[in-house]
């Protein structure tokens, strides 16, 4: 008898330290802690961020928003930039953490070269706002000035150079799951008679487009204020949960 009791106890611990164990395995999606990198745009700051901050911030995500220095420094130097504010602030997180990126402008090719130069495990998803991917064709006409190289910096010179330059820069289509938001009129026109087709009076609805995107949508703003606007901060928060917009465009796959 006093066997048999020995034997069961020993059985009744071996299932419950086996059941203990397995319940601390792999963490569930409420115990993983999500942080949410905001990249600001060409001559802004991280202050140009700060609504869509404290709106990520209620939704429960860590946020990283710090300001770089976008004229100053080439796209991968400022993607340098970012890696490192990325690991300093994420080192201090000693639970499971997933990364997404939502960038502004420029900011999408810095999160593009650093994406493609560090190839980060924990980054998950990005949502692109008004992303210059092709080019600026506003940076082409003012590179062709005088002093262009001091008015722009380096990486406004870059964003001259085109489409191919970008793309051997940065690389292609990021290897992890991006949605694009545009803005524009939904014309042929747009807000700027200087850029063809239709625009956001700073970057053309083609330029923001690079194949494999997991979703595009056109949304009737302009570029500078395109970040405070209620559906653009909607669809970005759906596309950080289920890869997908809220709304949905036709991409621009022809010019």
């Amino acid at each position: 008898m006093k066997k048999w009791f020995l034997f069961t106890m020993l059985i009744s611990s071996q299932i419950f330290f086996g059941i203990t164990c397995s319940s601390t395995g792999d963490k569930t999606d409420s115990e993983i802690t999500k942080v949410v990198v905001l990249v600001h745009g060409y001559m802004r700051t991280k202050h140009s961020m700060r609504f869509l901050e404290k709106e990520l911030i209620l939704e429960g995500y860590q946020v990283i928003n710090e300001t770089y220095p976008s004229v100053e420094k080439s796209l991968e130097e400022n993607a340098d930039f970012l890696n490192n504010a990325i690991v300093s602030r994420t080192k201090m997180i000693k639970e499971k953490y997933e990364i997404y990126l939502v960038t502004y402008s420029m900011g999408g090719l810095v999160s593009r070269c650093y994406l493609n130069k560090y190839q980060p495990k924990h980054a998950i998803r990005m949502v692109m706002i008004a992303p210059p991917n092709r080019g600026s064709i506003r940076a082409e006409f003012f590179s062709d000035l005088p002093f262009s190289k001091t008015l722009l910096g380096p990486s406004g010179m870059e964003l001259s150079k085109g489409e191919e330059y970008l793309k051997e820069l940065c690389g292609g289509t990021p290897d992890i799951p991006f949605g694009i938001i545009a803005g524009g009129k939904g014309d042929t026109e747009g807000y700027s008679h200087q850029i063809p087709g239709d625009d956001d009076g700073t970057v053309s609805v083609w330029s923001t487009y690079i194949p494999g995107s997991k979703d595009f949508v056109l949304l009737k703003h302009q570029h500078t204020f395109i970040c405070y606007q209620k559906d653009v901060i909607d669809n970005t928060k759906n596309f950080l949960v289920h890869e997908s917009f809220l709304l949905h465009t036709a991409p621009p796959i022809n010019k």
